[in-house]
């Protein structure tokens, strides 16, 4: 995780604390060569902060330079310099808790960050620009120790300071970690099969909507349960969610790219669709792993026959008017071949071309795809 490192320190006259005290003389006869002796100690107090400043800044930057070489140990010996010089500018703290940051000490970071909330608050700097970043140092420690709670606390703290886009990130980051381990708490494939059973009785009795909640169950329990998510893909298309059940049945086969029936129920819901091209794709996926199964078989005869003499013609122009928009289609109708045959089916129809190209089996998939898409009429 990179970490913030470099940026210019800004210093406040309110950071310059001058130590000594200047005594008042009743001497008149001195009054004159004391003013001056006082004017010149002042100047000198003056100098010498000015300079301590500058150097402090120097041990920063060399800090810097040592970090950047990952020597570690050498950054903190000038960070710590640097803090002794000017105990008050807060960047000094980030940098040396970004070491160990870097070093995976995230108590260590969390202490520093303290240290420097304790000498904003004694000191009344209100540098929010610096505390936000010091909050969100907080927050990554913690988000290191994965104590996700306290990094969002941390990381919402900075925010309000500083709305930066690099925090939102990190806290967008830190929630799908939470995320994710909750998710991953709730597993359980025992109580998933369970879950998946009562999905199953409410499913026999027509209780659609109850059935989807148990599927739904079921996969939290078990994300690569391949079953529920087809199961839920049939209670889906009763109910009428088409885009839900096309959903649920391509994660069931995602999970598992040999379930035939998964692929059968893709075919038909495709088919609902009136996306043929795509029914006929996902049926010819499930006979190649069996080639007896009844299911495909008929959804692939029946999505033939309806590419061949169903629909009309304003059925055509839809499916092709939406086949257009999809990726696939408008691959393959960007493929020089396809683009050349076309060309030539339209304009020389008995050009010997176009039936050695119809022998080419690559070719032909192509011209069936369009012709199943409604992108494609033949004859």
């Amino acid at each position: 995780h990179k970490e913030e490192h470099h940026g210019h320190t800004h210093t406040h006259s309110s950071h310059e604390h001058h130590s000594h005290t200047h005594e008042s003389h009743s001497h008149q006869q001195t009054t004159h060569s004391h003013s001056h002796t006082t004017s010149t100690r002042m100047q000198e107090e003056k100098k010498t902060s000015s300079s301590s400043l500058s150097e402090a800044d120097q041990e920063k930057a060399k800090g810097n330079e040592e970090y950047t070489k990952r020597n570690f140990d050498a950054a903190i010996q000038h960070y710590n310099r640097a803090i002794e010089l000017n105990p008050l500018e807060l960047i000094y703290y980030f940098n040396k808790a970004a070491v160990y940051q870097e070093r995976k000490e995230y108590q260590e970071v969390i202490k520093i960050v303290d240290e420097a909330f304790k000498v904003a608050e004694e000191n009344n700097i209100k540098d929010f620009a610096k505390l936000a970043k010091l909050y969100s140092r907080k927050g990554n420690a913690y988000t290191g120790l994965e104590d996700y709670d306290q990094a969002l606390f941390w990381l919402d703290k900075s925010l309000v300071e500083d709305n930066q886009q690099k925090v939102k990130d990190e806290r967008r980051r830190v929630e799908k970690l939470k995320k994710d381990r909750e998710e991953l708490a709730y597993q359980n494939p025992e109580l998933g099969e369970k879950a998946r059973e009562r999905g199953n009785e409410f499913f026999k009795n027509g209780d659609y909507p109850n059935a989807v909640k148990e599927y739904d169950e079921a996969v939290r329990r078990n994300p690569k349960d391949s079953k529920a998510f087809n199961n839920k893909a049939t209670c889906l298309t009763k109910l009428g969610d088409i885009p839900g059940a096309l959903k649920a049945v391509e994660r069931a086969v995602e999970i598992d790219p040999t379930f035939v029936k998964a692929w059968a129920k893709k075919g038909s819901i495709h088919q609902t669709l009136s996306e043929f091209h795509k029914a006929m794709e996902a049926y010819e996926k499930g006979l190649k792993i069996d080639p007896e199964n009844v299911e495909c078989k008929e959804g692939l005869s029946k999505v033939q026959f309806a590419v061949m003499y169903g629909g009309g013609q304003g059925n055509q122009e839809e499916r092709a008017k939406k086949a257009m928009a999809d990726p696939e289609i408008q691959a393959i109708l960007r493929t020089p071949e396809i683009i050349n045959l076309l060309k030539d089916m339209e304009q020389r129809p008995n050009a010997p071309e176009i039936a050695a190209a119809l022998r080419n089996p690559d070719i032909a998939k192509k011209l069936e795809k369009l012709v199943a898409a409604g992108v494609l009429k033949m004859g």
